[in-house]
């Protein structure tokens, strides 16, 4: 798969040495220096002030000129070296930005798409992009993020020049005009439709228009050289400070984003040359199928969750039962033991109602019984609850028994079925990844998790991942920990693939 250099290695000797200028004159000290603020230590500090520029005490555009001479300056200073030189001092530039930003150390030694992968990253970052998408999309999110600020810019450039500025810019148009083949000539005068067919009626055009449409169809058919737009690339980096970003990121935004545009393809993948890819014609079949699917899969979810319930309760229950069993056996014991005590007195109350017995002896016999009698009522009392919370439990559990052999033969049912589907997708799923994906090699379980866990457009998602894994030559630089690959499917989780020795062995949410 291409990556960024790609991009770069079609940028004339000329287009290097602008981006290594960039990287030289456009950061914070300039900025400081031509706003007249004493530049100070600390980054926040010289931000706050410059955050000023954008007031209307301190007019922008005066001071991107001046930062613009340097520039101009600095690409003089190159014109003496050779192309190898230049690509050398390039790759050293971005080095340089991603140790300051990440303190990731590059070597001449690791690859071109070592390089990439983190300057896309350090880039996407800062415009908050969502850092599990491939590095591919990453790049193509940079170049609209940016190219929208540019383009805005320009078109407000173009809005503000006075009359020696449109002289002076259409010169530079006219160039282009004049090099331009006859088709681009018509389509500029029917898509534009200036006054005047040259570069003074182009800009005067572009001058009236509320919006960038105009300027996009210009650009597009012209190209940017066709545009005095160095002014508006430089405001475009500094606007950063307004939130306190990194200049340097946005420095490598600008080249993320010219060498997209100078590459003139995308980098990431066609999705129709995936392996999960669906033909329009068969999209609403198979999303009809995929449906019933997930819902197959959410029924074996649910009993699954209603058998498991089942037998927690079961447990808790018998747990309840075989406590409350052996309460009710030492009731029982007690119970027993009053009884023979009253049942002892009983057979001898004849004695002490036929006044055989004293007086003193007659009183202390009816106080034991009092006593016992007492003492087997409050026994009696509690024999029987445990009694019936002993029957209770046993009829919770027969019924909890019950429903258990209910909820599993549904179970049963559910997934034989589910099951079936499950085997066919997760085979259907391996025929098409081992040989697209020649190189790798999965674990058996992997594709089965594949297709419980994830959607038709999550798997989308995973292969474009896969696919960029598969056609790196330094896969490495992708995996967390030395063995975790994640893989952006759509939301804020990320699929996690897992990766040791040389296999893919799990994969999941």
């Amino acid at each position: 798969m291409a990556n960024l250099f790609d991009g770069i290695k079609l940028m004339s000797d000329d287009e290097i040495r602008i981006q290594i200028s960039y990287f030289e004159t456009v950061n914070i000290t300039n900025a400081a220096k031509e706003t007249g603020y004493r530049v100070i230590s600390e980054l926040a500090d010289i931000a706050n002030s410059l955050a000023e520029v954008f007031s209307a005490k301190a007019p922008f555009e005066y001071q991107v000129k001046k930062v613009s001479d340097m520039l101009s300056d600095n690409i003089i200073k190159l014109k003496t070296i050779s192309r190898d030189e230049l690509d050398i001092m390039l790759k050293n530039k971005i080095n340089e930005v991603i140790r300051s930003v990440t303190g990731e150390i590059i070597t001449e030694e690791d690859s071109f798409e070592k390089t990439a992968y983190a300057m896309v990253n350090v880039a996407a970052s800062g415009y908050g992009i969502n850092k599990y998408m491939t590095t591919s999309h990453k790049i193509e999110e940079i170049r609209i993020h940016y190219n929208n600020a540019f383009i805005k810019n320009l078109q407000s450039n173009i809005q503000k020049m006075t009359e020696e500025d449109l002289k002076k810019d259409a010169l530079i148009m006219d160039k282009n005009l004049g090099m331009a083949g006859i088709d681009t000539k018509r389509m500029v005068q029917k898509s534009l439709m200036p006054v005047t067919f040259n570069g003074m009626g182009v800009l005067k055009l572009l001058k009236k228009q509320k919006n960038t449409a105009k300027l996009e169809m210009a650009i597009h058919l012209l190209g940017i050289d066709a545009f005095n737009y160095q002014n508006a690339e430089i405001k475009t980096m500094y606007q950063v400070l307004k939130n306190l970003g990194s200049i340097r990121s946005l420095v490598l935004s600008r080249l993320i984003w010219f060498a997209a545009n100078k590459y003139g393809k995308k980098f990431y993948v066609d999705t129709k040359l995936l392996p999960s890819y669906i033909p329009e014609e068969l999209k609403e079949e198979e999303e009809a199928q995929e449906k019933v699917y997930r819902s197959l899969l959410e029924q074996m979810d649910d009993v699954e969750k209603v058998v498991l319930k089942c037998q927690k309760e079961i447990e808790l229950k018998k747990n309840a039962l075989e406590e409350v069993r052996v309460k009710f056996e030492n009731e029982s014991e007690k119970f027993d033991e009053v009884s023979k005590r009253f049942s002892d007195l009983e057979e001898k109350k004849d004695d002490y109602i036929n006044n055989r017995r004293s007086e003193n002896e007659t009183k202390s016999y009816y106080n034991q019984v009092n006593t016992v009698k007492a003492e087997l009522d409050r026994v009696t009392e509690s024999y029987k609850r445990r009694k019936d919370k002993l029957y209770e439990l046993a009829g919770d559990l027969a019924n909890l028994n019950s429903k258990l052999e209910i909820e599993k033969n549904r179970q049963t049912a559910v997934e034989s079925n589910g099951i079936l589907q499950i085997e066919e997708r997760s085979s259907a799923l391996k025929k098409k990844w081992m040989p697209y994906y020649y190189k790798f090699k999965f674990d058996e379980d992997i594709f089965t998790k594949a297709v419980k866990i994830f959607t038709l457009n999550e798997l989308m998602y995973i292969e474009e991942k896969l696919k960029e894994l598969h056609e790196s030559t330094d896969m490495g630089i992708y995996l967390k920990d030395n063995r975790y690959i994640y893989a952006y499917i759509g939301g804020r989780r990320p699929a996690v693939i897992t990766y040791v020795d040389g296999i893919f062995t799990d994969i999941s949410k």
